[in-house]
Formats: structure tokens, C-alpha cells, sequence
């Protein structure tokens, strides 16, 4: 009720093909929604995710799981993968996620990297590994024309 909502499916390392067709039924669900889009990207490549953008006026939101690629190197990707709208855009940033515990990223030449939470519960693997720090969080992020990323609105899950 407040923007339209844009939500843009990222191949992870775990759950490739059920988290695909998730996406799949999502874009179906929402096919007739005016104020609803999710991007499906075709041409998956599931050993190293995708690399997904989209862009709001001035603005550049990019993706990628952070699985196989991080921070400075992740500017450079996007930048060569979308040369027209990196230079067209004043404001980037990319999200990425795969971390089992909090993590802080920052700019890296021009991009800003938002490592979002986790929404699932915590399983026998982050229990062994010591990844038990992060809380369940639901994550929404809102842009602003010519000012990007606005505000960052975190939910406590349980």
C-alpha cells in the first residue's frame, strides 16, 4: 500500500531448484498485481548464482547469493555486466546474503553491499559451525528517487 514492491529471485547454494520454483509460483501468483513484480532470471547458472539488477530512476539494485563472489569484486562484476545502467544510476547497491551469522559489509567503489538475514530457523549445520549469533529477521529496504536507499526496516521472527 505504500510502493510497488519488487522482489528478484537469487540463486543460493542450498535449495537451487526449490527455491527456483518458489520464484516460479511467486511471479505466477502475482502475474495481475499492478504494484507487484518478481523477477525470475532465465539462463540460471546454479554453481555460481545469478547476477540479477533492476532499476529504479536513479537508481541501481543488484544481486547476487555471495556465495563465490564478495565486496570489491561484486562492483567490479556489476559494472561490466551492466555497464549502461551502472553510469546511469547515482545510487547502487547490491544484496547478498548465503552467511549463517550476522555480517557487516560497507561501499566498495560506488556499490553499497547489504548482506540480509536469514528468515529461517537455525539448523543442526548452524548449530555445529557456532552460527547461532544472527536472529531471525524478515528485511525490507526502501529507495528513494534521487536519493537511494532510504530506509532499512528490520522484523524480529518468534
Amino acid at each position: 500500500s505504500v510502493a510497488p514492491v519488487v522482489g528478484v529471485f537469487e540463486c543460493g547454494n542450498h535449495d537451487k531448484v526449490l527455491g527456483y520454483a518458489l520464484a516460479q509460483v511467486l511471479s505466477a501468483w502475482y502475474r495481475n498485481c499492478d504494484d507487484a513484480e518478481v523477477i525470475v532470471p532465465t539462463g540460471l547458472d546454479l554453481d555460481d548464482g545469478t547476477y540479477t539488477a533492476y532499476q529504479f530512476h536513479d537508481v541501481a539494485i543488484f544481486g547476487h547469493h555471495g556465495h563465490t563472489k564478495k565486496g570489491a569484486e561484486l562492483t567490479r562484476i556489476f559494472a561490466c555486466l551492466f555497464p549502461e545502467m551502472w553510469g546511469a544510476c547515482r545510487h547502487r547497491a547490491c544484496f547478498t546474503g548465503h552467511y549463517h551469522h550476522a555480517r557487516q559489509f560497507g561501499d566498495f567503489g560506488g556499490m553499497e553491499i547489504l548482506q540480509t538475514r536469514s528468515p529461517s530457523r537455525k539448523t543442526d549445520y548452524e548449530q555445529r559451525l557456532g552460527f547461532t549469533d544472527d536472529a531471525q529477521t524478515l528485511e525490507g529496504f526502501v529507495f528513494r528517487q534521487g536519493q537511494g536507499l532510504a530506509h532499512h526496516i528490520r522484523a524480529m521472527m518468534g
